[in-house]
């Protein structure tokens, strides 16, 4: 068990690791003081307890360790990853496998949350956010991630009236984002609740919370569609809050606690919550985060300007395993109608790619080199607008 200590002005508050008050016993022992908890006792050297009221910090205590330490703010008990060596040994009793077949999935997460529009084809082949996925988004400078991804929220929303969706802002405070983001999309505005870690980073408030205390609480309540903004803060905040020894110990935590709310939903509504999580360039220009952060998340987007076409942006899937990547979504902002996707140019591209996919006509074949031309110019007319998308339904993709 962990406890932690107070000193808030000379009063002594205690808490259990989960962040709940105990009525714990200090008491004064020459320059020291003695902890007493359901016949737990702890000698605490005196420094510690003056320190934690001058520093604002906290003294804890680990029942199975010797050290005393004080730390920034209470670090709630989700359990985390834990690492073992495996013994190359057999098992005396043989781990049962099944078909998938026997497999037993909760039906709500086969039916993706509608975005409407193009949005539900670039996402999936179902069309959507499937539940329970986490989506890494980067993108460079100027590509308006924090627009896309609150109007993202807002058509979720409008879709379904039914839907909760969050916002976690790691990067401002409620008056940046009513100046830079919110203030374009009114309907957004009354749709898409709004959360602020920074301003609860080491319990700088009224109430003592920190920022730890405030994702887990606000995470528990249960949400269907969370846009991170972005990783990489809310990983600092942790750190500095917990005294994580290294980024990776950081990453490692949130993982956990997304994975508690997408894999297992363990939140108070039973929501398998999909995430979509910003996440920050390093200097090489790749996305920053471990190995692990890769093979953890489902799918990631990057959010371009294009080098060839001036003032042009587009977004892709680098991964994605639950629909195409590779596709470009090209965008661009409008003050009245907030971001507006080209969806024309969208299905234009997908046609080139399928294209590409064709083999060359021979005697047997069922395409002709006259077939691909003509495909060819078809999907270059889609592209300026000279058509209407409709599909090239009589051709087939020969293997």
């Amino acid at each position: 068990m962990i406890y932690y200590i107070k000193n808030n002005e000379g009063e002594f508050k205690t808490f259990d690791e989960n962040a709940k008050s105990i009525d714990a016993e200090i008491t004064a022992s020459g320059d020291n003081y003695l902890f007493k908890y359901n016949g737990y006792e702890k000698t605490i050297r005196g420094y510690h307890l003056d320190l934690s009221g001058t520093e604002n910090t906290y003294v804890k205590i680990n029942t199975g360790g010797t050290k005393i330490r004080r730390v920034s703010g209470i670090t709630p008990n989700i359990a985390s990853p834990t690492i073992h060596v495996a013994k190359m040994e057999e098992l005396k009793t043989d781990i049962v496998l099944q078909t998938m077949s026997e497999y037993t999935f909760n039906t709500s997460l086969f039916n993706p949350i509608k975005l409407g529009g193009v949005l539900d084809d670039f996402f999936s082949t179902e069309g959507g956010i499937y539940p329970g996925v986490k989506i890494m988004v980067n993108g460079e400078p100027g590509t308006m991630k924090s627009s896309n991804l609150y109007q993202l929220l807002q058509n979720a929303a409008l879709t379904d009236p039914n839907l909760k969706v969050l916002y976690i802002s790691g990067e401002m405070g409620a008056l940046d984002a009513k100046r830079s983001i919110t203030k374009w999309y009114s309907e957004a505005e009354k749709l898409v609740h709004m959360a602020f870690p920074g301003d609860y980073i080491n319990g700088d408030n009224p109430a003592g919370i920190t920022a730890t205390q405030y994702i887990v609480n606000v995470l528990s309540q249960g949400w269907d569609l969370v846009v991170v903004d972005s990783l990489k803060i809310i990983q600092n905040m942790l750190r500095q809050e917990n005294g994580f020894s290294s980024d990776d110990k950081a990453e490692q935590w949130i993982l956990s606690l997304l994975d508690k709310h997408s894999k297992r939903a363990d939140n108070r509504e039973n929501k398998h919550t999909s995430f979509l999580i910003i996440q920050q360039s390093n200097r090489s220009g790749s996305i920053a985060g471990s190995a692990t952060l890769e093979y953890m998340i489902n799918g990631t987007i990057v959010m371009r300007v294009d080098k060839k076409e001036v003032g042009q942006q587009y977004m892709e899937f680098k991964k994605n395993r639950s629909g195409k990547r590779g596709v470009r979504l090209y965008y661009n902002a409008d003050e009245k109608k907030g971001i507006v996707y080209n969806e024309v140019k969208y299905r234009a591209n997908i046609e080139l790619l399928d294209i590409m996919k064709i083999s060359t006509a021979n005697e047997d074949g069922e395409v002709t080199g006259n077939d691909i031309a003509s495909m060819i110019q078809r999907a270059s007319d889609i592209s300026l607008g000279k058509v209407s998308d409709d599909s090239f339904a009589k051709y087939e993709e020969v293997e």
